[in-house]
């Protein structure tokens, strides 16, 4: 429903994108082209995007949380979805001509439509806005990542990936914050073994 939803608005892609790889929303707002491999069909994961909290501080690169840089290999559809904006991206470039002003940030790949850079709020704002047309209760933006960390295990990925895709500092602290879906996994494959046996 969400993602129904934000098909309808220019956002979905940077949404499909955090349910499909785990990004963060500095990762997200901070991601260049040149970390988008086509070819090799990888994001390379190496900076986000942030404020520092003096007052009056603009935004800058900044090192990613517990300094792990990562390669992410999504699905093949993200890649076309990255390749089909990056051509609408070209195209709102055209049509903006002089007004397209990215400032410091000239290669991002998510903008708002004069070519400037997101803000965490900003994009908090336009997720609960989405929710909202949804008919959705509030959540984080921040639980799309967890959303994916979910499907992925459900999907059969092993904790090990999944530490790695998430940037998680180690794969024990990701069991420990996912080790739930990985008891209830293994409780489902016990019951569909149950019913394996008792047709036989």
């Amino acid at each position: 429903i969400f993602l129904e939803t934000a098909r309808r608005s220019h956002n979905y892609n940077q949404y499909a994108l955090i349910l499909e790889t785990g990004l963060r929303t500095g990762e997200l707002i901070g991601l260049t082209w040149d970390c988008v491999d086509f070819e090799n069909e990888v994001i390379h994961v190496e900076k986000q995007l942030v404020q520092t909290r003096k007052k009056g501080q603009k935004y800058r690169f900044g090192t990613l949380k517990n300094g792990k840089t990562r390669v992410i290999a999504p699905a093949p559809y993200i890649m076309q979805v990255l390749k089909k904006h990056k051509i609408a991206q070209a195209e709102q470039r055209l049509l903006m001509g002089d007004l397209w002003n990215p400032g410091e940030f000239p290669n991002l790949v998510f903008t708002h439509k004069d070519g400037s850079h997101y803000s965490q709020p900003t994009i908090w704002k336009e997720f609960q806005d989405i929710l909202a047309a949804a008919g959705l209760e509030h959540h984080r933006v921040h639980d799309l990542r967890h959303t994916f960390a979910v499907n992925s295990l459900r999907a059969g990925d092993d904790i090990k990936t999944l530490q790695e895709n998430m940037g998680h500092y180690s794969a024990a602290f990701t069991l420990d914050r996912y080790g739930h879906v990985t008891d209830t996994m293994r409780r489902e494959s016990a019951n569909r073994m149950q019913a394996f046996i008792e047709n036989m």
